[in-house]
Formats: C-alpha cells, structure tokens, sequence
C-alpha cells in the first residue's frame, strides 16, 4: 500500500499546483482511517491538520493513537470514533464546520455502500469546489464509481496491481 500511496500524494501535489508537498495550510480529512497511515502521510507532506474518521473504537485510540503520538502528530489531528455514514450525516447540521482540501475515502470494500457513500459525499459542507478527493476502490466495483462527486469531476481513474484509485477534484486542475 506504501506505493499506492506515494503515487496518490505525488498525482494529488501534482495537480494541487504543488509537486512534492501538499499546500501549506491544507487540511486532510481521513475516511475509514485505520491506522491513519494516509492522514499521517498527508501530515508529513505539508497539511496542517488531519481528521481521522474510523468506526472502530479500539483500533482507533489504541493502533491510530500510537501512531499519532510516535509521528509527534497529536496537535495536529483529530480523531472521531464514528461510522463514516454518521460523521458525514451529522457535518451537514454543523454550520461551523470548515470543508477540507483533501479527503481520502479507503473503505473496507464489500461493507461500504458506495452509492451511499457518493451521496453524502456530495452533499457534504466538507467538500467544497476545490476539494480533492481521493476514493480507494476494488475491480469489481468499478461500475459503482461515478464520474462526479457533488461540484468535483473525476480527474483521474488508476490501477496499482488489485487497487483502483478515483481521484476527484476541481475541472480546471486538469488543465
């Protein structure tokens, strides 16, 4: 997955206007975030803050935490221990709430509903036309993964062996 992520975050810059690191100031917002190795990688390359959405409560306080606090992180992340679905239902009653630059959206392929999915992404305040956002999806799904994404175009449709990778953004950042 290491290399399937470089190539994200070198695709990502690429198309940011900012090859190498990500904008200065940038925020991340991690989806399914596992052990928060894409939002900690999106720390390390230059965003100023990252949100973890994971759903499980151990793996995010004890496998997230550690390495949050082993990549001396903890400032600069926020952790939300929520189903995806939840979090984003629940940011669209948050008027406060500020959209992200990035997002990464890695789900555990068959336990996700992607039209669903695609739904609340959509109509999500967290996204806003200059959002990019990357969605991690399996061959088999293929035909699940839309050609828009709320205000983003697909710019970029890869394979990295069984991975596929969507990445959406805005129409004029594939000039």
């Amino acid at each position: 997955m290491g290399r399937v992520r470089g190539a994200a975050f070198d695709m990502l810059a690429a198309l940011a206007g900012t090859p190498g690191r990500l904008a200065p100031g940038s925020t991340w917002l991690d989806l399914f975030a596992g052990t928060g190795a894409v939002g900690l990688e999106a720390l390390s390359r230059g965003a100023a803050g990252a949100t973890f959405v994971e759903a499980d409560g151990w793996t995010a306080r004890r496998v997230l935490g550690r390495n949050l606090a082993a990549a001396g992180a903890e400032d600069a992340a926020d952790v939300h221990v929520a189903r995806v679905e939840d979090f984003l239902k629940r940011s669209g009653r948050r008027s406060a709430q500020r959209p992200y630059d990035f997002v990464s959206v890695c789900p555990p392929y068959e336990l996700v509903d992607y039209s669903l999915l695609y739904e609340l992404l959509g109509e999500s305040p967290l996204l806003h036309e200059e959002t990019f956002v990357l969605m991690e999806y399996p061959l088999r799904l293929r035909h699940l993964i839309l050609p828009t994404l709320g205000p983003l175009t697909k710019l970029r449709d890869r394979r990295y062996g069984r991975t596929f990778l969507a990445l959406y953004g805005p129409v004029h950042a594939d000039g």
